[in-house]
This record gives structure tokens, sequence and C-alpha cells, in this order.
């Protein structure tokens, strides 16, 4: 069963057992109704809410097996989404109940556009938002029943969403070659223009500047390319 944070049945989630049919969908999920709207419901959190409160951290996990698992090996401050982007209903619903959100993700949210505006969303509802590295794990469900120890201490030692953000596209590409930094710059400049608070833009700007090796103005410039042919197409698109 779902349910809201005050406890009310809204819908159902299920999983099929191994040895199905391969033609039958892996989840099976309500479908969406006037009670049950799935970005604005936090799984668990009817019943994890007063360690959410007392820790003043919630563990952000992508689904109810996530949940369930981390639950068994004594993770209490944890509640889960459908997916891998926090919208604006559970940002403002996790803020009532604490001040920094951890996410334990298994998808690319370096990659994911509508991850990083769920991140920016609640970076500007005031929360603290890390990030948990999974490491060899591919989920927190895996991590939880394989290793608790580790995926305890793989939150412990989250490191900060841009940080983690920045870190991840570098690591995919070389900073050294004209083409690394093309491919780095396609990437990263939307994740600095996600950051809506000016210091903390500037920040990280700098960082990008020293790691590509270029000049904090040559960033900010193509910040301003970014926006203007977002501007362009806009335009186009109403005449």
């Amino acid at each position: 069963p779902l349910f809201d944070h005050r406890g009310n049945v809204v819908g159902f989630a299920g999983r099929v057992l191994p040895g199905a049919r391969e033609d039958i969908s892996k989840y099976v999920n309500s479908p969406e109704t006037e009670i049950y709207h799935k970005g604005s419901l936090l799984y668990g959190l009817n019943t994890t809410r007063q360690f959410v409160k007392e820790k003043g951290t919630a563990i952000v996990v992508e689904g109810e097996l996530d949940l369930i698992s981390s639950w068994q090996a004594g993770i209490k401050n944890v509640v889960a989404i459908k997916g891998s982007a926090l919208t604006d209903d559970q940002v403002r619903l996790l803020s009532r109940f604490a001040s920094r959100v951890i996410l334990a993700l298994d998808a690319d949210i370096a990659g994911d556009a509508a991850a990083r505006r769920g991140i920016s969303t609640a970076f500007n509802f005031g929360l603290e938002i890390k990030v948990a590295r999974m490491g060899e794990f591919k989920d927190p469900d895996e991590a939880a029943r394989k290793s608790p120890d580790e995926f305890k201490n793989s939150l412990i030692h989250s490191v900060n969403v841009w940080d983690f953000l920045i870190d991840s596209v570098f690591k995919k590409y070389e900073a050294e070659t004209g083409s690394g930094k093309a491919s780095i710059s396609q990437e990263v400049i939307p994740i600095l223009k996600s950051i809506n608070d000016s210091i903390v833009a500037a920040h990280y700007i700098n960082m990008v500047s020293e790691r590509l090796g270029v000049s904090p103005e040559a960033v900010n410039e193509q910040i301003g390319k970014k926006e203007e042919t977002f501007l362009e197409k806009k335009e186009e698109a109403i005449t």
C-alpha cells in the first residue's frame, strides 16, 4: 500500500516475482487518481517522519524496495520517490521535517535534467543537499542487503551536491583536450545555470574555470550563450 504522510492509503505498488513472464511489466502501480499523485507522495514518510525530524535529515531513495532494505538495515530516516527527480510538492513536504537531504539514487543525476531541476528547487527552499556515492553497488537496495556498514558509511561521507555533479562530468572526459573541454562545457554549463545563489554560483564558476584552464569570464560568457540560445528558441516557438 502507498500511504500519504498522514497514514491514509492512496494507492498500491507491486513488483512481479522472479520467474514471471518477460512480457509482464516489472513494476505495477496504481494509476494517477484524485487522491494519488506520484509527484506528491514520499513513500514511507508516514512511518519514518519522526526519525527524519529527529535527525533533521531525510535520506531520499528511488523506490519502495530501496526504502524497505534501508529500514531493515537500521536506517530509519529514509523516504522514497518514484524515479530520480524530486518534485516541487515533495520538496515542500520534505522541508517541513528536515533541513538536510541526502540523495541515495541509482540514476545518473548529473545527466538528468529533471533531477537537476529538483535539486535546484530543494536548494531554493533552503535545504542542504548532499549525495551518497554508491560505489560498487547499483542501488541502495543492493548496498543495504550486501553491506549495510558500507552503505551507512556512504551516507555519513556524502558530498555536497554541486561538487558531486561537477565531479561526475569531469570524470567522464579529458579536460586537457579541446574535445574534452567541449564535452565538459556542454554538460557542466546547465549545472552551473541551476545554481540560483549568485555567490555559490561564482564559487563553482571559478572552480570549473580552474579545472578547465580557462578564465572565469569565458565560463560566464558560455553561460550567457546558453541563455541566449534558450530565449531565441522560445521566441521562435512563439512566432
